[in-house]
């Protein structure tokens, strides 16, 4: 077995310094791909902040045409409803995002995986410095 390598029980291969299995893009995040997911991970974040602003103009600008209501021309309840549910989702899925955006950083700066810092116990032979890491 090489050094730093995990098997994925989903993917059922070895993966060198595997990160997690990740369901949304359905594959493994290791050390090919871990800084591709990590800018995926901010964009995400700012499409989530968007989403917010947006919401928030909705309800506290009643002249500002919200996405919605230019597509539809919707009850002005109906609207404040449909953007109320949509900021409580984006309120929490961005709480959950920022969680994750942060862990995978100081990972992605430490040179460590989840898995690694997660599921495995004792001090490993390559968290000496981020220096002797590589």
């Amino acid at each position: 077995k090489i050094k730093r390598s995990t098997h994925c029980y989903v993917c059922n291969t070895c993966i060198l310094e595997f990160d997690h299995h990740n369901y949304w893009i359905r594959c493994c995040i290791s050390k090919k791909n871990r800084g591709i997911y990590l800018i995926f991970m901010v964009f995400l974040f700012i499409s989530c902040a968007k989403n917010f602003i947006f919401s928030v103009c909705g309800l506290f600008m009643p002249e500002w045409k919200s996405p919605i209501e230019v597509l539809s021309h919707a009850d002005p309840h109906l609207r404040n409803t449909i953007t109320i549910v949509n900021l409580s989702f984006t309120i929490i899925f961005v709480m959950l995002l920022i969680h994750k955006v942060y862990i995978q950083t100081c990972n992605f700066l430490l040179n460590r995986t989840t898995y690694e810092r997660f599921f495995r116990f004792g001090k490993l032979p390559f968290q000496a410095s981020m220096i002797k890491n590589n």
